[in-house]
């Protein structure tokens, strides 16, 4: 590890994890609505989620 003079540090950017974590999350919100929007619309179905739940419907 090398400390850092004051040019060096200026030239540092944060935030992009920040930013990262909020477009996963938009991302997250995004694909649960359109899942839930699709199961309340139709009729019937089936549907299977990771860990072996299973849902059906009629």
């Amino acid at each position: 590890m090398e400390e850092l003079n004051l040019e060096e540090m200026a030239t540092l950017k944060g935030g992009e994890p920040v930013s990262l974590a909020a477009v996963m999350a938009i991302m997250i919100v995004a694909i649960s609505a359109v899942i839930v929007y699709r199961i309340f619309m139709s009729s019937s179905g089936k549907a299977t989620i990771p860990g072996g739940f299973q849902f059906e419907w009629k």
